[in-house]
């Protein structure tokens, strides 16, 4: 593949054309062919048997933030030679020129005929474990290595322009990560091995690992060495479970055994490098005894639950730590859980919004949850109620769903104001258990599923204010919203799935609008963002071939037809 970037690609595609058109029509002809016209609506890109690889969001296709290269998406196919990985470029494609995933255009390429697709352990799964970490896809090839609890082989990465993939690791690669808004990535390799009987079969588990970092400007990079780490105790082999990148990328966090709590949890020991320094220093440790960590949002701190100060009822200080000078403030105490405030999704805010965080105090038995909109403030601190069950907080912090059971009853789905006033509204019927709440992009609207007399999810959404409710489905298998006005959703029927999006507003009594994209297709939570638009990439199923495939239909417009 020629080494361009995105804006020569281009340039270089429309040049082939054109000098396909003069030899068509002669040297001397000056017509130049038409711009094909950009993609509208719902388009086949793929034919039946290539299948998207990830978990599904963004991770099927490059989603760099601020990244000037063209997007793509990667899918794989089973071929009688093996399992072929390819990506295809979604800018150029949805600009309206053709793309063959056959070897013959620069705009598909395969980049292995040797894709892994085992299982193992509880994280690492083909095809899921092949995917795109911002701009950087990571994927897995075929390994003659035991395996049982973990991946142990080559692990590769790509990025848009460059023309094969780099192998990332030797043949005992166990997993590898991107960060998601710049080229940096870590690995985990050379596991020393633990070999245990459990119900009278041998069972290998990793005691520690090599890890490795760069940043893959070229692809020419080679990772540089930081060092073995023991696996911290009782987390998961997942990489995402010890290795963290701040937002930005600034700073690298792994984590190391540390003390047993006082409740008997285990804890971590954090240590820091800052990418800057990366060849010129170490990991150094910056936390000890710690649980539940996360870097915050404005890049210059983390959170942590402090595993030491752990009371009977499992509550710990909540404490964010300054990376530059060391200095840790504790913000609230108490807390059992915590998560960032305003992030929704691709959202992720510029600064420090503060956190939201369950507190029980010592001797009592129900659970508070509150807002700190300014951790260094104690005073902004907002209870927004007692005992509520799946919790979301809009990203504008206006509102919060919750499910309430009153003594073996129904789930029921509310929305309480998050000013401090206590109100609390009722989303679904009380009489039906209730599911699945989700704010929209912006926290405009409210989603939701609740069981139907005759036993199926039926898919609801309404204002904050539990206001306007209207059903976008009687059957829902899964859905997505979209921006603040859209839906996307499979509906349950006896032979397909239908995937469909509905319009979430609608005057007075009037039923929603609601266009269906294909007869039947996947879980509709692929979400590709070009120039600005939004596209919805699902696959299609269908007894006609040529209604079978990958697709891609957008732009997403409030507006259906």
């Amino acid at each position: 593949m020629l080494k361009l970037p995105a804006a020569s690609l281009a340039q270089t595609w429309g040049s082939l054309t054109l000098m396909a058109a003069a030899a068509a029509f002669g040297c001397g002809n000056s017509k130049e062919p038409s711009k094909p016209a950009p993609l509208s609506g719902t388009h086949r890109l793929l034919a039946s048997g290539f299948m998207p690889v990830g978990p599904g969001g963004h991770d099927t296709c490059s989603h760099e933030e601020g990244a000037q290269t063209d997007r793509w998406c990667a899918f794989y196919k089973t071929e009688p030679t093996g399992t072929e990985l390819w990506v295809l470029n979604m800018t150029q494609a949805l600009a309206g020129y053709e793309v063959a995933c056959d070897g013959t255009s620069p705009l598909c390429r395969r980049l292995t005929s040797k894709l892994w697709t085992e299982r193992v352990g509880s994280s690492e799964y083909h095809p899921w474990v092949h995917r795109f970490d911002g701009d950087t896809l990571i994927f897995y090839t075929e390994t003659t290595a035991v395996l049982d609890t973990f991946y142990e082989g080559e692990i590769y990465g790509w990025r848009p322009g460059w023309g094969e993939a780099k192998q990332l690791t030797g043949s005992h690669g166990v997993s590898c990560m991107g960060h998601h808004r710049s080229a940096a990535v870590v690995c985990r390799s050379e596991p020393t091995v633990e070999v245990s009987l459990q119900f009278g079969v041998e069972r290998r588990t990793a005691k520690d690992y090599r890890f490795s970092l760069g940043v893959l400007q070229s692809g020419n990079e080679a990772l540089v060495d930081i060092g073995v780490l023991p696996l911290a105790s009782g987390s998961l082999a997942s990489i995402q479970q010890q290795a963290v990148f701040s937002k930005n990328g600034r700073w690298l966090f792994l984590a190391q055994p540390g003390v047993k709590a006082a409740d008997g949890s285990f804890t971590s020991d954090l240590l820091g490098l800052e990418l800057a320094q990366l060849g010129a220093a170490q990991p150094k440790l910056i936390a000890e005894h710690v649980r539940l960590w996360l870097p915050a949002y404005d890049d210059q701190g983390l959170y942590f639950l402090d595993g030491v100060s752990t009371t009977a009822e499992g509550g710990s200080e909540l404490s964010r730590l300054e990376f530059d000078t060391g200095v840790r403030t504790v913000v609230a105490t108490n807390v059992t859980d915590y998560a960032r405030l305003s992030a929704h999704d691709e959202f992720w805010p510029e600064g420090d919004e503060g956190v939201f965080y369950l507190e029980r105090l010592p001797g009592e038995k129900t659970v508070s949850l509150k807002l700190l909109p300014d951790v260094f403030n104690p005073a902004s601190s907002v209870l927004v109620g007692r005992d509520l069950e799946k919790i979301q907080v809009a990203i504008d912090q206006a509102h919060t769903f919750h499910l309430t059971r009153e003594s073996g009853g129904s789930a029921v789905a509310h929305v309480r104001r998050n000013d401090g006033s206590g109100g609390d509204c009722v989303l679904s019927n009380p009489h039906v258990d209730a599911f699945s709440g989700h704010f929209s992009d912006a926290g405009k609207r409210v989603f939701w599923l609740q069981l139907s007399d005759t036993g199926f999810h039926e898919g609801w959404v309404a204002l904050p204010s539990c206001s306007e409710r209207k059903k976008f489905a009687p059957a829902v298998l899964s859905y997505l919203p979209i921006g603040d006005e859209l839906v996307a959703f499979t509906a349950e029927e006896e032979k397909a799935t239908p995937l469909r999006i509905a319009r979430t507003s609608s005057v007075g009594d009037v039923p929603l609008e609601v266009q269906e994209i294909h007869e039947s297709a996947d879980t509709p939570n692929r979400i590709l963002t070009v120039n600005g638009a939004r596209y919805l990439v699902f696959q299609g199923f269908s007894k006609s071939p040529e209604n079978a495939g990958i697709f891609v239909h957008g732009p997403l417009q409030a507006t259906l037809r």
